[in-house]
């Protein structure tokens, strides 16, 4: 339970524009019970920080948990992208693509 509450709070945190203060709650989230909601959100804050290399360890373990995620792919794609990674990036869009059925 106190995952969930440090999860949304630096969701929220993030959202009034304070990703860096988001991310110290978000990794206590994943340090108590990491899931793939607690990796996701601090992957979001991560790529709004540039940081996509660490947005992408934790996109990373969002497909462990929930390979059929396909908006995991999508924000995989993005931080690839960022990063000059275009042939992961096209990779990463066609299966979240698939995941999602289109």
């Amino acid at each position: 339970m106190l995952a969930l509450a440090y999860r949304l709070r630096g969701t929220a945190v993030r959202q009034t524009g304070h990703p860096q203060q988001a991310v110290e709650d978000l990794t206590r989230a994943v340090n108590l019970a990491p899931d793939e909601s607690s990796y996701f959100q601090r992957a979001a804050t991560y790529q709004m920080l540039g940081q996509p290399t660490l947005a992408i360890a934790d996109l990373d373990q969002v497909i462990a948990l929930k390979p059929d995620d396909p908006q995991a792919y999508f924000a995989r794609a993005q931080s690839r992208r960022a990063l000059g990674d275009t042939a992961g990036a096209n990779q990463d869009h066609r299966q979240a693509l698939v995941l999602d059925g289109r």
